[in-house]
């Protein structure tokens, strides 16, 4: 697939700063092949890569296979790839490990109060997120409740 050839190639750049291949579909299996090669990119400071489609089983390939090594990484964009409550759930220790964080974007992947409940600790422990975006989780009213983040430098968006 086209993320396979990608992946490939990126393992040759590893002085690459920013990734963003926003919409492409990608799905599960190339979710898995971007996750190879991203732990080769240890100076990636942004990955966007939202409305790719890659579900929960892409996100757990993602998470096993390199998003962890990416310690320089600033801003992530996973929205809009049909995570759900399932997929939300394997962030958390992802998410725990990436301390310089500061904008993450989530929307749109269904994943409601539960989901968000599940994030809380992670989003507790990223000290330097400064910009949340969460909106089209369908969070409802039990969602808001739960989100008790009292950074005054964090913007929310829901």
């Amino acid at each position: 697939t086209g993320a396979t050839a990608l992946g490939q190639s990126l393992g040759d750049a590893a002085s690459l700063t920013a990734l963003h291949i926003r919409g492409n579909r990608i799905g599960a299996f190339g979710a898995g092949a971007l996750g190879l090669a991203l732990s080769r990119l240890v100076q990636l400071e942004s990955l966007r890569m939202g409305r790719n489609g890659i579900g929960e089983s892409g996100v757990l390939a993602m998470c096993d296979n390199g998003l962890t090594n990416l310690q320089c990484l600033r801003h992530f964009e996973c929205g809009h790839n049909g995570l759900g409550l399932a997929g939300t759930r394997r962030l958390p220790p992802t998410l725990l490990k990436l301390t310089t964080i500061e904008s993450l974007d989530l929307c749109g992947n269904g994943c409601g109060p539960q989901g968000l409940e599940s994030l809380l600790t992670a989003f507790h422990a990223m000290t330097k997120l400064c910009d949340l975006r969460l909106w089209g989780n369908d969070l409802h009213h039990e969602g808001v409740r739960v989100l008790r983040l009292e950074r005054p430098s964090l913007a929310i968006y829901l």
